[in-house]
């Protein structure tokens, strides 16, 4: 059992802390254009895939199908539950606004799982968005700043590729 990864060495120390300024520059420009477009805790999953891309860049989750890719399923999965439900909530069913954000929010995590593993787009970070879209209201700011965000992300890791390595 260990508390600090094991390979941490001073060799691979500068790759540990280049990678996570990178990552933290990266996100703050993606989070500075998209707060201009929406609020940014309906994109916070896109923090998580800045993890994926910047510290596991040779992972098959981090290609910019799965980057992009799962983030576009679980925008439309998220979107489409959080109307399904609120419509089926107040023509059928009387609940509190609560409960049926909270059935929303499920329901857009376990059919946003679905998608992804059948149009082979698994990004898990991109779950974020389903429960992100699924909370909010369908605005096309929303969606342009999704997808924006997963499209930078994937830039960013292209033009860094020779100097990302994998850290995990």
């Amino acid at each position: 059992m260990h508390i600090i990864d094991p390979k941490l060495t001073a060799r691979t120390l500068r790759n540990y802390l280049f990678q996570a300024a990178i990552a933290t520059g990266y996100i703050f420009l993606v989070f500075m254009v998209l707060d201009h477009i929406v609020e940014l805790v309906i994109v916070a999953g896109l923090g998580s895939s800045a993890f994926i891309v910047f510290a596991m860049p040779s992972k098959v989750s981090a290609g910019p199908r799965f980057v992009v890719g799962g983030h576009i399923v679980c925008f439309i999965v998220g979107t489409l539950t959080r109307l399904s439900i609120h419509d089926l909530f107040v023509n059928f069913v009387a609940l509190s606004p609560k409960i049926e954000m909270i059935v929303s929010c499920s329901l857009a995590v376990g059919l946003s799982l679905f998608m992804m593993v059948i149009t082979d787009t698994e990004h898990p970070p991109a779950a974020g968005t389903a429960v992100g879209t699924a909370f909010a209201d369908f605005s096309f700011a929303v969606m342009v700043s999704v997808l924006l965000g997963a499209i930078m992300l994937s830039v960013g890791k292209f033009l860094l590729r020779r100097w990302l390595k994998d850290l995990v």
